[in-house]
């Protein structure tokens, strides 16, 4: 005998397709000068703007109206910026595209409080932002920041900074307490740390050597990952023309990092936490962009 059973088979979709993608750059900018000394915001936003969904800038001017214009018109909006201090003028922010990135919601912190460098006058204080956003219907945090510069060293020359390292945990616990929900963590920026930074003795965690190592303990490096994954490029020629490409794709040497922007030092970073689920790498790049 034969027989039937209407809706006898349920299917489902294990998934929504093909994975979705978001292009993100971080830069130090300025405020508007490249490193030929012009001042030119056209072309920084051009560079920055160029297949990307979510840019998160450094030193961006507190009162840079040439460069918002330009990145509201290639469409993008500035969903978050948050001055250093008055003394500086600058800051970081974050921008997105807003036909590719759906925003939910924003954050600011001072990152320390009348903090002054090793001259004993110059203000070396420092902020981060935050955005909870969306891509495709995932939700992720992005955290942009720029910790303090050579002049928040304990000394002239000192290669230690009580001041960075307690910026970098002011930046860790706020992390921690206000972007909560288990969602991913993006942490991007200008870090201002390189091998010859490491973090002082007494900075938890102990018996990790530099101040990058204290991200490292919840946080993958995406630079390295890359490198290590085969998914890195910085495709620099070799301008010097002393028979050695100007960017070394590496991770390590004897001194620490030493892929480098126009520092010496590699200072730029982008930083996932280890426990993400919503993002992955695909590739990361370094593109010479003097």
């Amino acid at each position: 005998q034969n027989g039937s059973l209407s809706s006898g088979y349920t299917y489902s979709s294990s998934g929504t397709g093909a994975p979705a993608f978001v292009r993100l750059i971080t830069a130090n900018v300025h405020r508007g000068v490249g490193t030929d000394g012009a001042t030119d915001h056209r072309r920084q936003v051009n560079i920055l703007t160029h297949g990307t969904d979510i840019v998160c800038l450094q030193e961006q001017g507190t009162t840079d109206t040439g460069l918002n214009a330009e990145m509201t018109a290639a469409g993008f909006q500035q969903k978050v910026y948050r001055e250093n201090d008055p003394s500086q003028g600058d800051g970081p922010s974050i921008w997105i595209r807003s036909s590719t990135v759906t925003f939910h919601e924003a954050w600011g912190i001072d990152l320390s409080q009348n903090a002054v460098g090793w001259n004993g006058s110059t203000n070396v204080d420092k902020a981060a932002v935050a955005v909870k956003v969306s891509v495709a219907g995932k939700q992720f945090y992005v955290v942009n920041t720029h910790l303090c510069w050579s002049a928040c060293a304990d000394a002239q020359f000192s290669q230690f900074s009580v001041t960075r390292v307690n910026q970098i945990n002011t930046l860790l616990n706020w992390i921690n307490t206000t972007l909560t929900g288990g969602l991913d963590v993006l942490i991007v920026g200008d870090m201002n740390f390189g091998p010859a930074y490491p973090k002082t003795a007494e900075s938890a965690p102990t018996g990790i050597t530099t101040q990058r190592g204290i991200f490292l303990v919840n946080y993958d490096d995406l630079w390295e990952v890359g490198v290590n994954t085969g998914k890195a490029t910085a495709l620099w020629p070799d301008r010097a023309r002393d028979g050695a490409l100007d960017m070394p794709l590496t991770v390590f040497d004897s001194g620490g990092n030493n892929t480098r922007t126009l520092d010496t030092r590699r200072i730029d970073y982008f930083f996932l936490k280890k426990t993400a689920s919503n993002l992955a790498l695909l590739n990361i790049d370094m593109p010479d962009l003097t």
